[in-house]
């Protein structure tokens, strides 16, 4: 397993047989065997934590998955979850808790592991 970080929340998971993106909005990508499963995720509609650019991605890759987060409207084609849903998606595993500043967060389970991406966990200091 590689782990990538990209940008601010942005983190590309490479397995065997699978890739996980999450959170992309900016930076670059880094190259991939295109057999493997895309898995794209975007944890809330902020634009730090999602752009439309990925979209383009069913371009250049054609098993492609879009698991996104409610409150992000440009959805269609994708799988939309809201905190505290689970369901299978292509073969994996996807919990979605609530993050703490806006959408969701997620616990994939995918090849035998088990990966974790907080969402948008903002440092909250109460005065």
């Amino acid at each position: 397993m590689k782990v990538t970080f990209i940008e601010h929340s942005g983190f590309m998971v490479e397995m065997e047989q699978n890739v996980l993106l999450f959170d992309y909005y900016q930076g670059e990508i880094p190259s991939f065997d295109g057999s493997k499963t895309l898995y794209v995720f975007a944890s809330h509609s902020h634009a730090d934590h999602y752009d439309p650019a990925i979209w383009k991605l069913k371009e250049q890759y054609k098993d492609i998955h879009y698991i996104l987060s409610d409150d992000i409207k440009d959805n269609e084609g994708a799988v939309v979850m809201k905190a505290h849903e689970k369901k299978e998606v292509a073969g994996i595993e996807i919990e979605t808790l609530r993050s703490n500043d806006m959408g969701v967060a997620f616990l994939v389970k995918v090849e035998g592991k088990t990966i974790y991406h907080a969402g948008d966990l903002n440092w909250w200091q109460l005065k």
